[in-house]
């Protein structure tokens, strides 16, 4: 395997699993503190990102933040929570006249029936998400030089 600082892989294989086939070079991707005297810590940062439970998106440089990323050309490593862009769901439901919660509704007629202006009720789950699959993902930090940074 390629050991190239800030590099990210993502596997199927457990975490003592990982470091026994890859070595110290690599580091869970969990927001830690990259190893005093890494190459990480001097070239990036000195915490990895924290990389659990998100999902990882390519880095604008400049494409239109309309098309992409509303935030526009972050960072590596920076953190967005999850959105939905904004929108409304209505529709017009026909119904009979008088026939309204019991109360007399005589707006928009159209003789025996009339339009109400509704919302449709909240659907979904816990969160939005695209179909997906767990993995593990590690950070190369790179050398590390004896006696820290």
């Amino acid at each position: 395997m390629l050991n190239i600082v800030g590099t990210t892989v993502c596997t199927m294989l457990d975490l003592n699993t990982f470091l026994k086939k890859n070595g110290a070079l690599w580091v869970l991707a969990d927001g830690r503190e990259a190893p005093p005297g890494s190459e990480y810590r001097k070239l990036v940062d000195v915490n990895v990102p924290d990389l659990r439970g998100v999902f990882l998106r390519g880095r604008n440089y400049n494409r239109n933040p309309a098309e992409d990323n509303a935030d526009g050309d972050l960072k590596p490593g920076t953190y967005q929570k999850g959105a939905i862009a904004a929108h409304t769901h209505s529709y017009v439901q026909m119904v009979y006249n008088n026939a309204v919660d019991g109360v007399d509704s005589t707006t928009k007629n159209s003789y025996e029936h009339h339009n109400e202006e509704r919302q449709t009720g909240a659907a979904g789950g816990a969160e939005t998400r695209p179909n997906c699959v767990t993995v593990n993902i590690f950070i190369c930090v790179g050398a590390i030089e004896a006696g820290g940074d």
